[in-house]
């Protein structure tokens, strides 16, 4: 049953991985229109702000997938999230498919989930076992 556990926290970080990935590149294939968005959404110090969103989805995503830094990379994705929630989706309601906030308040939750509970199969878990048997 644990094998099974690892594997599907494994498989939903390699999704949520990949959605904020995909989500990265859009950003980063035109900067100047993600910064132009950002500031016409009035949202804070646009470049960086676009900038912050950029890395942390793309090389979030990647530390996601392979279990690096999980705690860390959760709660930055929530952060990402809840300010696309705030700046994008709130006014919208809550459904997705109307442009709500359903969608990036899912992310948001199931990413610090995932943060704080990756499974056994990550380079956290085993860079943590390599330390400790270094160190017993």
């Amino acid at each position: 049953m644990d094998r099974v556990r690892d594997l599907t926290l494994l498989i939903s970080r390699v999704v949520v991985g990949i959605a904020f990935i995909a989500h990265g590149r859009l950003k980063v294939r035109d900067v100047d229109l993600t910064v132009a968005t950002f500031d016409k959404l009035d949202i804070p110090f646009p470049t960086l702000s676009a900038w912050f969103a950029i890395v942390v989805e793309c090389a979030g995503g990647v530390a996601f997938i392979v279990g690096l830094a999980l705690p860390l990379v959760g709660l930055l994705f929530a952060v990402v999230s809840l300010g696309a929630l705030v700046s994008v989706h709130m006014d919208k309601g809550f459904y997705a498919g109307e442009g709500g906030y359903e969608y990036v308040l899912v992310l948001a939750v199931v990413s610090v989930g995932l943060g704080f509970n990756g499974g056994r199969l990550s380079l956290d878990r085993a860079l943590a076992a390599r330390r400790s048997a270094r160190h017993p």
